[in-house]
C-alpha cells in the first residue's frame, strides 16, 4: 500500500464521518461498515484513526 492510497483512505474516512455526523437519523449502514473497514486499513497502514 501508498501513502497515497492511505491518504484516499483518510480523505474517504472523513467524508463518511462528516455525513454520519450530519444525518444521524438516517439509515447509514452501509456507510459505518465502510467506516470500519477504512480503519482497519488505516491501522494496518500504521495509521492511528483520529
Amino acid at each position: 500500500m501508498t501513502d497515497r492510497m492511505a491518504e484516499q483512505w483518510e480523505k474517504e474516512r472523513r467524508v463518511l464521518l462528516d455525513t454520519i455526523q450530519n444525518h444521524p437519523s438516517q439509515d447509514l449502514e452501509q456507510e459505518r461498515e465502510r467506516l470500519v473497514v477504512l480503519n482497519k486499513l488505516l491501522e494496518s497502514q500504521g495509521q492511528q484513526p483520529a
